[in-house]
């Protein structure tokens, strides 16, 4: 989304002396990014889980780790990051199968040999050997659908600029509004 300089500070301002005005605001950027989110959610529930299930991923169980669809929202924050709104992808229900099938694959380092045991910092007692684990699901999920991001990612990036421009519009209705209290 759009950057915008100097928005913790004013934030702190509109709490302090027009908290109103920033409700209004923060509603008005969910109101505007609610149907892009139901968008992607919608997207990704019917395309991706008829796909998983067509490709037996074995991901639909009762378990935590098991896929059971996908829920979004707006996250409306003002911070030093200079962002306004972000929008939120996680997995229904609390199962963190949506969450591992899209972040499925991110390599940062090489992985450890042994796992470091109970309460250690250190290989030794209670350690085991890691045998890969994960590698052919990555492997599949790469082949299948592409790399890490693959699902809601990949959909926000189609709707970057519809996200910027609504974002800008809002931002820009509130800074004429700011303006005129100031």
């Amino acid at each position: 989304m759009a950057r915008v300089e100097g928005i913790a500070e004013v934030t702190k301002q509109l709490k302090r002396f027009e908290p109103d005005v920033l409700k209004e605001m923060r509603r008005g950027f969910r109101t505007e990014l609610k149907p892009i989110v139901k968008e992607i959610t919608t997207s990704i529930n019917s395309e991706v889980t008829s796909k998983l299930q067509s490709r037996d991923y074995q991901m639909f169980h009762n378990g935590r780790t098991g896929w059971n669809g996908v829920r979004g929202g707006t996250s409306i924050t003002a911070s030093r990051t200079k962002q306004v709104a972000k929008l939120t992808f996680n997995g229904q229900g609390g199962e963190v199968g949506f969450n591992y099938a899209e972040l499925a694959g991110i390599e940062r380092r090489p992985p450890r040999a042994r796992s470091k045991g109970w309460y250690s910092t250190s290989v030794g007692y209670h350690s085991y050997d890691y045998a890969g684990q994960g590698l052919v699901f990555n492997e599949r999920l790469e082949k299948d659908f592409g790399g890490p991001g693959r699902f809601a990612f990949v959909r926000y990036l189609k709707k970057r600029k519809e996200v910027d421009k609504k974002g800008q519009k809002i931002a820009d209705q509130f800074i004429k509004r700011v303006n005129r209290l100031i």
